[in-house]
């Protein structure tokens, strides 16, 4: 499952052109407060969006553990 945030006008959704070209497949819309006023301007704090679905690769347990594990051995005898 990939989560790309995009905007609803009204009328029409805005393709994000990561899925511009793709094959078919089946999406899922989930529409956050729609009974609330249009969202103030941008934000400049991140957002969760900004990051989830972009990673070229998902990381698996193994990648963490030894991410962890070449961390502390790093650390020696502190």
């Amino acid at each position: 499952m990939v989560a790309l945030k995009t905007r609803f006008d009204g009328q029409q959704i805005v393709l994000p052109p990561e899925l511009r070209g793709s094959a078919p497949r089946e999406v899922v819309i989930v529409v956050e407060n729609p009974l609330a006023e249009a969202p103030a301007p941008a934000d400049p704090r991140p957002s969760i969006w900004d990051v989830v679905g972009k990673a070229l690769r998902l990381r698996t347990a193994e990648d963490i553990d030894r991410q962890i594990r070449e961390e502390r051995e790093s650390w020696g005898d502190r």
